[in-house]
């Protein structure tokens, strides 16, 4: 293969076989547009609301709640460990100072997770 560097658009193939000349055109597309305004809130993860009962877990548009009898790590947590949550995945969230790992599946269905083995 030869490359011409003044002519970046051709290419020169030549085998045993014979040759070859490609001209190249460049083309840039997008692959994957994510619709948002830049400056915009994109945060689909957050503690909406936290009372003497238990949490609201409010993740892409819908609210989760979490009673502490429920989930008792949260009890006695503070404010500031209770609302700093990181999103693993889709459906995996991880409360890094409280080291607590859950998924929504927990949160929605807990009383399919017994906290204690029998």
């Amino acid at each position: 293969m030869i490359l011409f560097p003044h002519e970046s658009n051709r290419v020169h193939v030549a085998t045993a076989g014979g040759s070859a000349k490609f001209w190249l055109e460049a083309k840039t597309e997008l692959a994957m547009s994510h619709e948002q305004t830049l400056g915009a809130n994109t945060s689909v993860l957050e503690v909406s609301h936290i009372d003497t009962k238990g949490l609201w877990l409010f993740v892409d548009n819908k609210e989760h709640y979490m009673p502490f009898d429920q989930f008792p790590w949260f009890s006695d947590a503070s404010v500031k460990h209770i609302s700093h949550v990181e999103r693993q995945s889709r459906d995996h969230f991880y409360w890094p100072d409280l080291d607590v790992d859950l998924t929504l599946d927990m949160i929605d269905h807990p009383e399919n997770y017994p906290r204690k083995y029998k």
